[in-house]
């Protein structure tokens, strides 16, 4: 047996790390580098890479990020401008164009009966396309059918955008289309004696005959590489701009023309 002198030494040694064991439980975090236990081993900090350049620029209007990159965006799908590569790596375009609806949370082309205005969001949901195209019209039952149906010899017209969900509504029969002609016309000399001359329609008698005007073949934009003036342009296309749905008027570069003939 160990003398008591050693004895009552080794019990304050104890005493002593006991303590100090305490100390550690209640002073010090659980995880703390000074338990020793899962602490990093030290490094050198790195050194940083210098920059290559200024930051990238937000992206344009109807642009995306795909991998730190803007890029366009797809067929049907426009976005706002603002995407930043400095916060994302990537991004999707938010919102369908023109004439696209979304399907699925994918932007979907209208068919070719229908409008609808650009902005639907891709992630709220199915929309439809909500307008009637032009030359159609609204059934009333939500849908839109050609002007062709039921219209007259002349075909029917009806401008774009027809409420799809709306009530019905009707499309405008053509009004017939020609070409002018010659006339005969009673024409009184001095002794009151009627003789028959030909003459070219005037511009009223060619509108009572036809009340569409020239026919669309017959009506040509001005070229001026095609054309090179005013006169060859009347002479090729007397019904003048397509975009004048009705036109009556008779160029005389075009009836001199015909008379040359």
């Amino acid at each position: 047996m160990l003398p008591l002198p050693v004895l009552i030494l080794i019990g304050v040694v104890l005493s002593i790390l006991i303590g100090l064991g305490s100390y550690q439980f209640y002073f010090k975090e659980w995880n703390s580098c000074d338990w020793g236990y899962g602490c990093p081993t030290p490094s050198t900090p790195s050194t940083p890479t210098p920059s290559a350049g200024p930051a990238p620029a937000p992206c344009d209007v109807n642009q995306r990020i795909k991998g730190g990159v803007c890029v366009a965006c797809g067929e049907g799908y426009i976005n706002p401008a603002g995407d930043d590569p400095a916060e994302f790596t990537d991004t999707f375009c938010k919102q369908c164009a023109e004439n696209y609806h979304v399907s699925g949370r994918n932007c979907v082309k209208c068919g070719s009966k229908y409008t609808h205005k650009a902005g639907d969001v891709v992630t709220d949901g199915n929309t439809e396309c909500s307008k009637c195209a032009k030359d159609h019209r609204a059934t009333g039952g939500d849908n839109c059918v050609t002007c062709d149906i039921g219209a007259g010899s002349e075909g029917a017209y009806r401008d774009a955008g027809d409420d799809r969900f709306g009530s019905s509504t009707a499309c405008i029969n053509y009004l017939a289309r020609g070409i002018p002609k010659k006339v005969d016309r009673c024409i009184f000399d001095q002794e009151s004696m009627c003789e028959n001359t030909i003459f070219w329609q005037t511009d009223d008698e060619f509108k009572g005959s036809f009340p569409g005007g020239w026919t669309n073949d017959l009506k040509c934009k001005y070229n001026e590489e095609t054309h090179t003036n005013d006169e060859n342009w009347k002479k090729s296309c007397p019904g003048g701009d397509p975009d004048v749905m009705y036109s009556y008027t008779i160029p005389e570069e075009w009836k001199d023309m015909k008379d040359a003939e």
